[in-house]
């Protein structure tokens, strides 16, 4: 999910700095997620909401296996 937000491959090296940022980019407020965990769960909970809102494009399937993308109007 946090690549997707950035349009590129984020090494996990810089995770406490990409992901919170990533998140408040998408309007959300971080004041309280105090560790990687709760970012984490929160990039999950952002991902969902996507999942849900249909802003998303598939490519394979589920016997082969298949990728998730934001579309051009989505994340």
């Amino acid at each position: 999910m946090a690549s997707a937000l950035a349009r590129k491959i984020l090494p996990a090296k810089q995770k406490r700095t990409d992901r919170p940022r990533l998140l408040r980019k998408a309007g959300l407020s971080i004041y309280s997620l105090s560790n990687i965990d709760l970012v984490d769960a929160a990039l999950c909970a952002l991902t969902a909401q996507h999942l849900l809102a249909c802003t998303f494009k598939t490519y394979g399937d589920v016997q082969e296996g298949f990728i998730v993308v934001r579309n051009s109007k989505g994340w």
